[in-house]
């Protein structure tokens, strides 16, 4: 499997994960708002609400390890398609009404959902990609500096602890390098 793939696979099974965690939630919505109708510290209120409870509990461990997978950008993007877990389950449950302006509102934040993620999608391929090419030009260089260590058998780092280059020269050592060459300049500071 070349890194494309990877990347593609490792983005969309956490979102799919994602995705079984909102239809667990959406499952919480219904609890609360069945709690709701019941009498107030009845058993079947304190029912509802427990069941809630243990819904928000699963859902935070998914949330949890999602987020170990994606970013958090991402995962909040994917949140919006809980819209239509809440308009089938107010339908098929509920008895609600779905107005046409619900279902386009509802295909706007998909198809913005949509574009997000297949965005995200993109970019985390050519991260991966970026990752690789600089695995590979961190390979070449460590495979160069031990060509040149074999070849001279030093590095250029360890030639230049060993030896001082002329700008690092004290100034003695400048004044002993011209007074061993004789007939020379000395250097416009004695000019002067």
């Amino acid at each position: 499997m070349n890194t494309g793939e990877q990347a593609k696979k490792n983005t969309w099974l956490p979102i799919a994960g994602l995705q079984i965690g909102l239809f667990i939630l959406s499952w919480g919505g219904i609890c609360s708002k069945l709690a709701g109708r019941e009498e107030f510290l009845s058993f079947r209120f304190f029912l509802f609400y427990g069941l809630l409870i243990l819904i928000l509990f699963v859902y935070a461990i998914i949330w949890q390890q999602v987020l170990k997978s994606i970013s958090l950008t991402v995962a909040y993007a994917c949140k919006g398609v809980g819209i239509f877990y809440g308009l089938l389950w107010g339908a098929l449950i509920f008895g609600e009404k779905i107005r046409p302006n619900m279902i386009v509102g509802a295909l706007l934040v998909l198809t913005g959902t949509i574009f997000f993620l297949l965005d995200g999608a993109s970019k985390a391929r050519g991260t991966e990609k970026t990752k690789t090419e600089k695995a590979e030009t961190e390979k070449a260089e460590t495979e160069k500096a031990e060509t040149e260590k074999a070849e001279t058998g030093k590095t250029k780092t360890e030639k230049a602890e060993t030896g001082k280059t002329e700008t690092e020269k004290t100034e003695t050592e400048k004044t002993i390098d011209d007074a061993e060459r004789p007939g020379e300049d000395r250097g416009k500071g004695e000019r002067e």
